[in-house]
Order: C-alpha cells, then structure tokens, then sequence
C-alpha cells in the first residue's frame, strides 16, 4: 500500500519509521486542503487507532476544515526551524474560537524545552500528540494546560514553552486569560 511504500523509504530503525509516519499524517490532516487517505492493507493496531484518532481531531475543529481556501484559516509561527527541523502554525476557524496552535517536530530527537511564539495571550491546552502510549508512542506528551509569557518570540509578542515529541506532532487549543 501507499503507507507501507512510505514507510519503507523513511529512515531509521523500525520504531523510529513509524513516528516519521505519524508526523507526516499529522501534517497532513492539521495542514490546508481537503483529506484524502486511500484505504489500507495490515496495519499496526497502534496506527490504525492514531488515524482514527487523527480523523476524529480533524471533523471536531472547524479550524482544521473551515477556512482551506481563506488565508485568515493559516498562519506561519515558524516556517523552519533548519536546525531543529521544526514547524510551527496556527489554524483558525472564521469566529476565531477554535484555534489551534500545531508544532511538527521531524527530527529524531525530542525537544523537552521549547520555545515558541504564540500571538494570543492565554493558556494552551495539547488535546493531540503523536506520541501518546495508545498510539505506541513513549509519551512524550504536555498533560498540563500552559500559560503562555509576555515575552516576545518569534515575532510574536507572547511565548509558549512545551515539549515535543521526536518525530512527532503535537497540537494545542487556545483558551483567552
């Protein structure tokens, strides 16, 4: 299948294949543009429950559909962190109540302490993360809603600090202070 072609050309040792694989699905569903995923053959239960998941996430938040054709629905936070091989967005919906902040980390190498900007002050909530256990991931997850700081980053004029998984997609709500 398409998935199992992908998979055999990441790099890395079993295991780390399958976190690149869930990074890149979740790029896929929380980036602009309409979903199409051909059926699968044998997966691991671990990924077909991480889909479903992912799915889910998607219809649940308007932010992630409403706005594809509108550039209002997307917004760069970090276009890329080279270094880091690290990307950061915001998806909205058109009342700006669901927004999202989305942080893909493509690298093979967790950041437990990292800094992004973020430009509504209030606290962010992670309601997805690739690396949960029931997506066989080691969880390396952010199970507290965090504050963010007045201290600009980014260009932005607030600072989130999180951590985020190795290969790994990590998404949070928006909730004003």
């Amino acid at each position: 299948t398409s998935l199992e072609a992908f998979l055999d050309s990441l790099p890395g040792e079993e295991q780390e294949k399958w976190g690149h694989l869930k990074a890149a699905l979740g790029y896929l569903f929380t980036h602009p543009g309409k979903k199409y995923l051909a059926p699968q053959g044998t997966l691991p239960e671990e990924i077909r429950v991480y889909l479903k998941e992912l799915n889910q996430l998607y219809t649940e938040h308007p932010a992630l559909w409403e706005l594809d054709n509108d550039t209002e629905g997307f917004e760069w936070i970090q276009l890329m962190e080279a270094e880091k091989n690290m990307l950061a967005y915001l998806r909205k919906d058109s009342s700006k109540k669901d927004v999202l902040l989305i942080l893909c980390n493509f690298s093979g190498e967790e950041q437990l302490d990292y800094k992004v900007g973020v430009p509504y002050y209030g606290k962010y909530k992670e309601i997805f993360n690739s690396d949960g256990a029931a997506f066989g991931g080691a969880g390396v997850v952010n199970p507290r809603m965090k504050t963010c700081q007045k201290a600009e980053w980014d260009e932005q004029p607030y600072r989130l600090t999180v951590k985020v998984p190795a290969a790994g997609i990590s998404v949070f709500t928006y909730q004003p202070a």
